[in-house]
Parts: structure tokens; C-alpha cells; sequence
């Protein structure tokens, strides 16, 4: 009787420590590192060193690609990515690993922004507006428009700010949306030089404009 007792309370101790190691294997241990990082739609391959959610991830070849804050494993906050310089390329806002937000990309040499976007991960569609720089910082283009919209409005500017073109797109097609609507060319004082009026990508009407110099 008395060996039974003991068997039956060794088959219980070994019961509780083997119920408490799964307890403890199923949790979370602090995450340290990274092989695999999903970034702008492309899976890096890697080492990416995890302190305090924050990752710094390098590529096979040995370069610092980007940093950034983490939740639960996924990017989450602004990431910066460099080049292979070590100058940072750009930023993009994530949430919960898929791009959200705003991203900024730099020019290299001058450091000023080159271009300012929105992105609503779906595929990495770029919704709202983008806009263009030219390398002394000033506005060089802007485009207005969401995947589920018909047109895009687009503006150009001259180097030194002022309006070039105002143009409307039909997004018949993703990549080479056409002309149609109204389109309006400036001088370089701002002036409106001409307007015309397009169908399609073809041109319907056309209007030039004498302005008197000032």
C-alpha cells in the first residue's frame, strides 16, 4: 500500500513539473533577434538585433538597411532606411507591419526632401498626395489621388516655385493614365499662358494666351 502511495505521488509531481515547463515554453521570450523582415513589400534576408522593440536590421551583405520600433515581432512607427553609404535614404510610417501613413524620401546630396507620399498598404497603393522636390527643397510636382477615384490632379512647378502646369488624368489605365479635362500652362512669372482641353488624350480645344510683360 505504502509503495502505491508513492507512485501515485511521483505520477503527480512529474504531472505538475511537466504542466509547468509547458506554461513557460508557451511564453513569449524576449525577441533578440530577426532573420526575416518583411520591408516595402520585399521579404530581407538578414540579421536584425532587437533591444527594447526597437530592431536594427543589416542585409547579407553588411549594410545597415533600416531601423525602427517594433510591436509583437512586425514594424510598427517610423522606419528609417539607409543606402549603402550609411546616409538615411528615407522614412516610412508602419502600423503593425503594413505601411500606413507618410513617407519621405532625401535627396542624397543636398539632404532636402525629394519626395513626400501617402501610402495605404493594399498592395502598397499610394493614396492622397505625392509630392515632388527639386534638390534646392522647392516644389517641383504634386498629384492628387486615390486608388478608388476616377481622375488624378497634377501640378508642376518651376524651379523657383512657381506653377508650371495644372493637369487632370483618366485613370483608364494604371500606368499611362491620359490626359482629359482642362489643362492650364503658366510662365514663369505665373502667368496662364494657354489652356486646353482634352478628351481622352486627345486634344479638343486649345487656347493661347498673350499676357503683357510686366
Amino acid at each position: 500500500m505504502r509503495n502505491i502511495i508513492i507512485i501515485l505521488l511521483s505520477i503527480l509531481f512529474l504531472s505538475c513539473g511537466n504542466k509547468s515547463q509547458q506554461k513557460q515554453s508557451k511564453e513569449q521570450k524576449p525577441l533578440t533577434r530577426i532573420d526575416t523582415v518583411r520591408f516595402e513589400n520585399t521579404y530581407y534576408l538578414g540579421t536584425g538585433f532587437v533591444k527594447d522593440d526597437f530592431i536594427t536590421f543589416y542585409t547579407k551583405d553588411g549594410f545597415k538597411r533600416f531601423e525602427g520600433a517594433l510591436k509583437e515581432g512586425k514594424l510598427n512607427g517610423i522606419v528609417y532606411y539607409f543606402g549603402k553609404q550609411g546616409n538615411i535614404e528615407g522614412s516610412l510610417n508602419y502600423e503593425f507591419g503594413h505601411q500606413k501613413g507618410i513617407g519621405v524620401t532625401y535627396d542624397i546630396e543636398s539632404g532636402f526632401a525629394k519626395t513626400i507620399l501617402k501610402i495605404d498598404e493594399d498592395g502598397g497603393t499610394k493614396n492622397g498626395l505625392v509630392m515632388k522636390f527639386n534638390k534646392n527643397g522647392t516644389l517641383n510636382y504634386l498629384k492628387d489621388h486615390s486608388s478608388d477615384e476616377l481622375y488624378i490632379q497634377t501640378v508642376k512647378f518651376y524651379e523657383n516655385g512657381v506653377i508650371k502646369q495644372i493637369n487632370s488624368r483618366k485613370r483608364d489605365s494604371i500606368y499611362s493614365p491620359k490626359l482629359d479635362g482642362w489643362s492650364f500652362l503658366f510662365d514663369e512669372k505665373g502667368r496662364i499662358s494657354e489652356k486646353i482641353l482634352y478628351s481622352n488624350g486627345e486634344i479638343v480645344e486649345e487656347y493661347k494666351i498673350n499676357s503683357t510683360s510686366n
